[in-house]
């Protein structure tokens, strides 16, 4: 290979080596700590809630103009079933949300509802497995309005702060946009 072709080579070369370095929320990558973050959202006496992640950038996981998406690379989203009562009634449903983020990658989480009803949020972060934060957060949620929370969380060597904040209560069926 000559001189040349080298040189022209260098530019791809450099964009490859910062590449590998960036993942994709646009946050350096820290390769020695594996940051993962553990989600649940449950809303008693709700009925079928609706849950939806939203990272820093706008992708989301969960509904996008009502339809079901999953655009935050690293989200994993499940839904279990809830436990029935002892009169045989159906229980609230639990999502969990695990996400593999970038040291202090912020997200919003939209939760709507066809009847009033308690949010149970827990947060869970982990740096190589092991539990290092969590946090908690909820409230009253009413029928029909878009409930929001910021969830937030910070690590430094190994271990991490967490919040959950709610920050709006709004009365709009077209909250899933």
């Amino acid at each position: 290979m000559g001189m040349r072709t080298v040189a022209k080579l260098i530019p791809w070369i450099a964009l490859a080596v910062l590449g590998c370095a960036v993942d994709g929320s646009g946050a350096r990558a820290n390769s020695s700590k594996a940051v993962t973050l553990t989600m649940l959202v449950r809303c008693d006496g709700c009925g079928e809630t609706r849950s939806t992640l939203i990272d820093a950038q706008g992708r989301r996981d969960g509904l996008k103009d009502r339809v079901e998406v999953s655009e935050i690379p690293g989200c994993e989203r499940q839904t279990e079933p809830g436990e029935a009562s002892t009169d045989g009634e159906a229980g609230e449903a639990v999502t969990i949300f695990h996400i593999k983020a970038a040291r202090g990658a912020p997200f919003r989480l939209l939760l709507e509802t066809p009847r009033p009803g308690d949010a149970v949020i827990s947060l869970t972060g982990a740096v190589d497995g092991a539990r290092s934060c969590a946090a908690d957060g909820g409230g009253a949620v009413a029928a029909g309005e878009a409930s929001e929370w910021r969830v937030r969380w910070s690590a430094k060597g190994d271990s991490c702060v967490a919040t959950i904040d709610r920050i709006t209560v709004a009365s709009s069926p077209k909250s899933d946009k």
